[in-house]
């Protein structure tokens, strides 16, 4: 089954929210819609808002983005110019990564708060909603493509122990992040979800120097938008994408639940 998006961009329309006032894109570096659109209706499928976070990377821009976040966001550090968004359809959503596309990194928090504060904290969550890994490959000789293999190990794995599963594969920049929805959780099972999500990355293991890394299990997460540019270095800029998904198919959803309710279970505490 393909996904398609919510509708094409000549049909799009902001019809909350005051970013789209402002008329200053600040790159013209192309903007993978498709992939950030699905991104925020099968990943984050928050039901309030979404914080985006955006960190400036052109410094000869940095006045212009100051005046932007103070008109219609949240400026947060001048010293390291951080601008936060709070976004509440997927129009919107695609509206400030068009914008700040090229210009900074964008992420975006993974789970949906209570309430709104400056930045994230875990005790904001309102309920875990996904269990995900990220693989990465570490040092000078790390190989991006042991990291796919560790990414498509972790899948293989996962739907022989739960079978056929609903899941969503991107490319970071410099690794791979597999997101499993799930119907939402409680926070009182965090550590639950911590114990669970640590003890699979242990078993998919390495792969070269690439591995999945257990240090993102972390409630205030924010993760980078995909198909906006990784701007880390502005000297090599690199395309964030979607990879592969699985994703629309009632029957496979049933198979997720297996994993919630497997989070759940006492033995998943830890030590």
């Amino acid at each position: 089954m393909t996904l398609r998006p919510s509708r094409p961009p000549a049909d799009r329309q902001v019809s909350n929210g005051d970013i789209h006032r402002c008329n200053k894109n600040f790159s013209a570096a192309d903007f993978d819609w498709i992939a950030a659109d699905l991104f925020y209706r099968h990943v984050l499928c928050h039901k309030k808002e979404t914080e985006i976070r955006v960190f400036l990377t052109d410094p000869k821009i940095r006045e212009e983005f100051r005046e932007v976040c103070r008109r219609y966001g949240t400026y947060i550090s001048r010293e390291r110019s951080v601008g936060s968004f709070f976004v509440h359809n997927p129009d919107e959503f695609l509206e400030v990564g068009e914008k700040f596309n090229g210009a900074a990194d964008i992420y975006a928090g993974i789970f949906e708060r209570d309430k709104r504060e400056k930045g994230t904290r875990g005790g904001d969550v309102s309920s875990i909603t996904h269990f995900l890994m990220e693989f990465d490959a570490h040092g000078e000789d790390g190989n991006i493509e042991d990291a796919k293999k560790l990414a498509h190990r972790a899948i293989k794995e996962l739907e022989e122990k739960y079978g056929q599963l609903e899941w969503i594969l991107f490319f970071s920049g410099h690794g791979y992040r597999l997101y499993i929805p799930i119907d939402p959780i409680d926070v009182k099972y965090v550590e639950e979800w911590k114990f669970f999500s640590k003890s699979w990355c242990r078993r998919i293991g390495r792969e070269g120097n690439a591995k999945a890394d257990e240090g993102i299990y972390d409630l205030a997460r924010i993760m980078r938008v995909p198909g906006t540019l990784n701007v880390k270095n502005p000297d090599n800029p690199i395309q964030t994408k979607l990879v592969d998904c699985s994703m629309g198919y009632a029957d496979r959803r049933k198979n997720n639940q297996k994993i919630a309710s497997d989070i759940k279970k006492p033995q998943n505490k830890g030590e």
